[in-house]
């Protein structure tokens, strides 16, 4: 996802998978949610963020989950997956 390429179905499920065995990494929680807002799925992709978002030391990055989340509940899997865009990679700001 980084090079601009999208991920063949079977990367994606992978992705899925990697995040059922480490749920508590972060920024694989943000890259699936990433995944799920791409392939319009909402409700999968608010789930991924909920643990980064009610994390109450995720600084910057729960920062943007939660915002990601409203995103979702105002308009939906395009318009959330723009406003993340808009976001940037909260790792860049000093989250963890």
């Amino acid at each position: 996802m980084e090079q601009g390429q999208q991920p063949t179905p079977t990367a994606a499920l992978g992705l899925v998978r990697a995040l059922e065995l480490a749920p508590q990494d972060k920024g694989l929680r943000m890259m699936v949610a990433r995944q799920h807002l791409i392939d319009g799925k909402a409700d999968e992709a608010k789930a991924a963020l909920a643990p980064i978002a009610y994390d109450p030391h995720a600084g910057g990055m729960g920062e943007a989950a939660s915002a990601i989340i409203a995103a979702i509940d105002e308009g939906g899997a395009k318009f959330a997956l723009q406003a993340a865009e808009k976001l940037g990679k909260p790792e860049e700001k000093g989250a963890e």
